[in-house]
């Protein structure tokens, strides 16, 4: 949070047309910064109006602090010309909850718009600026983003917020390994591609349990899932035993195009193809322990309702 600096400094100095220098802009609290932001605002002379408005907004950006935010509160900036500003992300469904309010509004004569709001403060939230009712970008002032399976969303950090430790790549934890693509061929399904992890030691090791993962291939991205990186750190502190996760693709292998609408919802020829195909090939290839009691399948939305799915219809292969 930036500190307390005089409302009565920053205006007097406005009125002499003295520009304040970006480092002096500071604020103590939530309300101060709002006051602040309506005060410029309100000047008269367009000129002193834009030095402040300048002023103010080159010294948040240098801060990464837009959006501007204080223990549960938080006020969503945008600045340019435009008919209509609202905000969209994972706090409203993406525009989806329409009785959230997501729309900035114009501060004063400035070209600044704000939403007030509040969120949990150990929040982390993705959203995108929506202009002008069909215009979806990226907050130009704020340099975090989030990777999703729809490419870069920017990235609300609330003040309590930090990045998980076990998402980290670390080069003092022993990594594991994580295989070339292997494409398997399926009677049901055609081509279907899928990488396999092993633990640090895995040659030391025998009888693994067995982690399929649905969405594989975001899983293990370290913009997303960062599954790899979180099972070396996991085994490592002894939070989980040492497993093979085997990272299911749902992509076509020759065309890309994402096939998991059609995979994951209720579909036994995927079933099918997981229990009696995969997971006999992966049992065949690594040291697993070849029991239903040793397998899991784990997925997000699609994902998830696939892995409940597997498990109700395929008890025989996951326990």
């Amino acid at each position: 949070m930036l500190r307390l600096h005089s409302l009565a400094v920053l205006l007097v100095t406005v009125l002499l047309g003295l520009v304040p220098r970006a480092s002096a802009q500071e604020f103590g609290s939530f309300e101060a910064f709002v006051d602040s932001l309506d005060a410029i605002g309100a000047i008269a002379d367009a000129s002193a109006r834009a030095a402040a408005t300048d002023a103010l907004w080159d010294d948040l950006r240098a801060a990464e602090a837009i959006p501007f935010t204080s223990g549960e509160d938080v006020a969503f900036l945008w600045r340019g010309s435009a008919s209509r500003v609202v905000v969209n992300g994972d706090f409203n469904a993406w525009g989806n909850a329409g009785w959230i309010a997501n729309s900035l509004v114009r501060v004063g004569q400035t070209d600044v718009w704000r939403l007030v709001t509040s969120f949990p403060a150990d929040a982390r939230l993705d959203y995108k600026l929506v202009l002008n009712g069909s215009n979806w970008i990226l907050d130009p002032a704020n340099p975090h983003q989030q990777w999703g399976g729809f490419g870069p969303n920017s990235e609300l950090r609330m003040p309590a917020w930090t990045l998980p430790g076990e998402t980290i790549p670390d080069a003092a934890v022993p990594a594991g390994s994580l295989s070339a693509d292997v494409c398997i061929e399926s009677a049901a399904l055609g081509e279907v591609n899928y990488r396999v992890y092993t633990p640090a030691g895995y040659a030391d090791l025998a009888a693994l349990p067995t982690v399929y993962v649905t969405d594989g291939h975001e899983y293990r991205d370290d913009r997303l899932g960062a599954m790899q990186t979180a099972l070396d750190h996991l085994i490592a502190d002894g939070v989980v035993a040492p497993l093979i996760a085997v990272f299911i693709d749902p992509r076509d292998p020759a065309t890309g195009a994402n096939r998991r609408a059609e995979h994951y919802i209720e579909n036994p020829d995927f079933a099918d193809f997981v229990a009696d195909e995969l997971v006999p090939a992966i049992d065949a290839a690594y040291r697993t322990e070849a029991r239903p009691e040793r397998r899991a399948i784990l997925g997000t939305s699609l994902g998830g309702g696939c892995a409940t799915y597997l498990g109700v219809e395929r008890p025989d292969t996951f326990g």
